[in-house]
């Protein structure tokens, strides 16, 4: 009779740590299953913001080509003087480095770097 109230014992221990494994993987489905949900709002969030987005980048790109007139050349006539000056402050200091003869045209004069070569060694 002892054994097998021990094996009762032992038995209900096992069914009592499986019933509280049960209710941790509850609890973890649940916190899964309330992410998932944020997930799935977020995306239609996200979903819906999209054609505002693509709508905004829209008219960032006409009202950048309305101001350069439809050509880069124009942009220096129509942008701010303390930016242009603030542009030529620093292609004056050598900060920007530009290869393009058209734009060292419109900034305006810059330093001309000089290049010196190495002396040349006999051999």
């Amino acid at each position: 009779m002892l054994e097998l109230v021990k094996n009762g014992e032992i038995i209900l221990h096992e069914m009592s740590e499986k019933i509280e494994s049960t209710r941790y993987l509850e609890d973890f489905i649940m916190i899964i299953e309330s992410a998932a949900s944020s997930v799935s709002e977020i995306k239609d969030d996200i979903e819906q913001m999209i054609p505002a987005a693509e709508a905004a980048l829209e008219e960032m790109h006409d009202a950048i080509y309305k101001v350069s007139g439809g050509h880069a050349s124009d942009l220096g006539h129509q942008v701010e003087p303390g930016i242009l000056a603030e542009v030529n402050v620093s292609l004056a200091t050598g900060d920007i480095d530009t290869t393009s003869d058209e734009v060292k045209e419109e900034a305006g004069p810059a330093k001309e770097k000089k290049v010196e070569e190495p002396e040349r060694v006999p051999a």
